[in-house]
């Protein structure tokens, strides 16, 4: 995995803890954004919207490898019949 750049913005307005986080990771855009009362809180709940991003990305991209989309796959069984 190759980081191009990564910018973590945080910031508080009245009560609510605000996180960011904007950037490229092997060309692909990477944003997130979270807010909640507590600033821990907030960086734990934007690490898991980051890393449910990279579990999105990555199970595309091993769908792919693993012989192509849905769809195919329905013309191969509707060919069988």
């Amino acid at each position: 995995m190759k980081v191009g750049s990564l910018q973590i913005v945080l910031g508080v307005e009245k009560l609510r803890h605000m996180a960011e986080v904007i950037g490229t990771v092997n060309g692909r855009p990477l944003q997130a954004k979270t807010s909640t009362r507590e600033m821990y809180a907030t960086i734990d709940a934007l690490v898991d919207r980051v890393d449910a991003q990279f579990r999105k990305w990555k199970g595309r991209l091993v769908s792919r490898k693993s012989g192509g989309t849905r769809r195919s796959q329905m013309r191969t069984d509707a060919d069988l019949l």
